[in-house]
């Protein structure tokens, strides 16, 4: 059987280590504040409660930044995880929000087995109502639930291990696989000599100042859009395919004008990190970046017509769902359109480019390049004689004859295929061949049967996704709060486009292997080196963690006595 593991991350002082010592009995060197004192990996055992408990480096080191990322990264993925402690100090929340999203950023892939510990929580002078407070905060910011507040002199081990114990039995064991994107974009890895400092600030500040000019440009541009225009999602869309456009060529057209001075980019180790440049250039204009494109979906739910307001919770297992076809009665939770991995006959098509987007005397221009409509208008022969196919078909289907009528034409058969279809038809055309069209026949069929509300008969298609429970449409209110802002978040993880691979020089792909191969190393060389603590036990402890078996129930109740006090008090 598998040992219950925990992972505690957090920036330096946030109290990690003390609340370490205190579940393993421990004397692991500490500090409040000042360098970070926790340089590995040190691998401890509850004394009351049967998980291991990890501790990692800080986040925000000022010297040896390589090796606490790699001890980071090391932590997460020495095994499979039950569940990670993110620590923050009680502080301002605006800090206390920005240490969570600094150690969130990287694992937002596996923040449904992430808990928050505020420590520190003795500093309130009001618990109750901060505890309300804080607690409504991550919510709102990163949809989080699971919270703890732990304060070294009202926290005893017992009960705080008690609640870590409760949470990680209900957690899955996780097989954390952190990419390199987000290991090089998200963890703070340069460390540099003045020199090279200061040319990268140097370097930082001129991008940012041309950047942000235009940044500005576009949100004055958006912040005046006319919400009627019909063409107001689409423009809002490309509006932010395009920022991220104009942030790579700024990145691309700076380093290539200062290629050379670049290629001479060293750590205090002597390693040449032009790749890490790239990086850190991207990291500098990131935050204007997001707010032009939050402030852009931001607009976009001020729209009618906007598919978030079309988007709702199943009322039982709370799963997010948006209904694109069909009335507003009873629908199913989990009654999918397409249920396949991949949607091949929507999902492959590629949006054409619909705006020139330019900036004329510091003011945005945004130009229709076609009419959209008569794109997909023409059939050729080769789409003419696969539509036949596909005709010959569906004609004799008798779901088709009830919703088109017994002897449907042609024309009747491509109007609704134009109507539900008609801008990828070119794409799904040529796509069917001989192999090819058993499969999208077959996809085209659910698709259209979900359009005809035709029932799937086996109820174990879509057993994986939704409740299956049954509940009216209308009834349910639209997405909002927490909830809505999480399928909005922008996780630029791989730095706007993926486009790592489009450096400037040939160079600069080995140089960018040769680091990989250097933070690597480190992260193996912190797995092999971390800390194991023997477990402290002693005949008191036995006695005490016997005491904690008996006593759990107990401790549950009088926890469950307490928020229903709590909740008569308020």
């Amino acid at each position: 059987m598998k040992t219950l593991s925990v992972v505690q991350l957090g920036v330096i002082g946030s109290g990690k280590t003390a609340f370490f010592n205190l579940i393993t009995s421990s004397n692991e060197p500490e500090i409040s504040g000042g360098p970070s004192v926790t340089k590995q990996v040190v691998v401890g055992q509850a004394t009351k409660g049967d998980f291991e408990i990890i501790d990692t480096p800080g986040f925000e080191s000022e010297s040896d930044k390589l090796l606490h990322a790699a001890g980071v990264v090391a932590a997460l993925t020495i095994r499979d995880v039950n569940r990670i402690l993110i620590f923050v100090k009680f502080e301002r929340d605006d800090r206390m929000i920005s240490s969570i999203r600094q150690v969130l950023s990287p694992i937002r892939r596996y923040k449904d087995i992430v808990t928050i510990v505020v420590t520190h929580f003795d500093y309130s002078r009001n618990q109750i109502e901060d505890q309300e407070r804080i607690q409504k905060r991550i919510k709102s910011e990163f949809n989080l639930d699971s919270i703890l507040f732990y304060s070294k002199i009202y926290s005893d081990q017992v009960d705080i291990s008690l609640k870590i114990s409760n949470i990680i039995t209900q957690s899955e064991f996780k097989s954390i696989q952190l990419q390199d994107s987000e290991i090089f974009s998200q963890f703070d890895l340069l460390q540099l000599d003045d020199y090279n400092q200061t040319k990268l600030e140097k370097n930082q500040t001129a991008i940012l100042r041309q950047f942000r000019k235009i940044a500005r440009i576009y949100r004055q541009f958006i912040e005046q859009i006319d919400l009627n225009d019909p063409l107001v999602i689409d423009i809002l869309h490309e509006l932010t395919l395009d920022i991220k456009a104009v942030a790579n060529q700024h990145v691309e057209e700076f380093e290539r004008l200062h290629g050379e001075e670049l290629n001479e980019f060293y750590d205090v180790q002597g390693v040449n990190i032009r790749y890490l440049h790239h990086i850190y250039l991207k990291k500098q204009i990131r935050l204007d970046l997001i707010n032009v494109i939050n402030l852009s979906q931001k607009t976009m739910t001020k729209s009618q017509i906007h598919f978030y307001n079309f988007i709702k919770l199943c009322p039982n297992c709370k799963q997010p769902w948006i209904k694109v076809v069909g009335c507003d009665g009873e629908t199913k939770c989990g009654n999918r359109i397409l249920p396949f991995e991949k949607d091949e006959i929507i999902g492959q098509a590629s949006a054409p480019k619909k705006f020139e987007i330019k900036i004329i005397d510091n003011q945005l221009s945004v130009d229709i390049i076609q009419n959209i409509d008569d794109q997909y208008s023409t059939v050729n022969e080769e789409a003419n004689s696969k539509f036949n196919q596909l005709y010959e078909y569906f004609k004799n289907d008798i779901h088709f004859q009830k919703y088109l009528g017994d002897n449907f034409d042609k024309q009747t058969f491509l109007n609704l295929m134009k109507e539900k279809l008609g801008k990828v038809m070119d794409d799904l055309y040529k796509r069917i061949n001989n192999e090819s069209k058993g499969k999208v026949i077959e996809q085209l069929k659910i698709y259209f049967y979900s359009l005809f509300k035709v029932e799937n008969q086996d109820d174990n298609t879509n057993k994986s996704i939704g409740c299956g429970i049954k509940f009216n449409w209308s009834e349910q209110p639209p997405l909002s709060g927490p909830e809505l802002n999480e399928l909005l978040s922008q996780d630029l993880i791989d730095f706007f486009n993926r486009d790592q691979e489009k450096l400037l020089k040939d160079e600069a792909y080995f140089l960018e292997q040769s680091y990989k191969k250097l933070v690597k190393d480190a992260i193996n060389e912190q797995k092999k080196n971390k800390k194991i603590i023997k477990q402290q036990f002693s005949y008191q402890n036995e006695i005490n963690t016997q005491t904690f078996k008996n006593i759990q129930p107990f401790v549950a109740s009088a926890n469950k006595e307490y928020q229903n006090f709590t909740n008569i008090s308020q």
